[in-house]
């Protein structure tokens, strides 16, 4: 008896043992990072969109670069572009596509590609922001953030 049992738990390990066990993808907590934040951008959420990122930061765009180095700062800034984007008339943008890059163990780039919706004239445009996230350990219910 014992030697059957031996065997068979023998047999088992081999066979587990020769099934290949999946990898984790190392970009799932970066797209549940992404669709957050699309969400948040969808709704001009100037607090949440702000809460997304790592500070200090830096934005970067065609009108200027800014620093941010306290979460205040940064969501009165984002709210105010959310103010300019209202007054051109634009109600919501929305990333339509999105490539994720681990360019090292704990560091990510995304390129999104953002699809911005006017109340006036329906699609407004496409913009294409490029985004980095570290991994940051010690945030355990969000372990990436977007630095810039």
């Amino acid at each position: 008896m014992y030697a059957e049992t031996t065997s068979s738990m023998r047999a088992s390990a081999r066979a587990r043992a020769s099934q290949p066990v999946p990898k984790p993808d190392p970009t799932a907590d970066l797209q549940c990072l992404f669709k957050a934040y699309d969400a948040a951008w969808f709704d001009f959420d100037a607090d949440a969109v702000a809460g997304f990122y790592d500070l200090p930061c830096l934005l970067s765009s065609l009108g200027g670069n800014a620093s941010f180095t306290a979460r205040g700062e940064l969501r009165a800034a984002m709210a105010r572009l959310f103010t300019h984007y209202r007054q051109r008339g634009l109600v919501s943008a929305s990333i339509v596509d999105l490539k994720l890059r681990i360019l090292a163990g704990d560091f990510a780039r995304g390129a999104a590609l953002v699809a911005q919706q006017c109340a006036r004239h329906g699609d407004h445009g496409l913009c294409q922001p490029l985004y980095a996230a570290p991994r940051r350990q010690t945030l355990a219910h969000r372990p990436c953030r977007v630095v810039g």
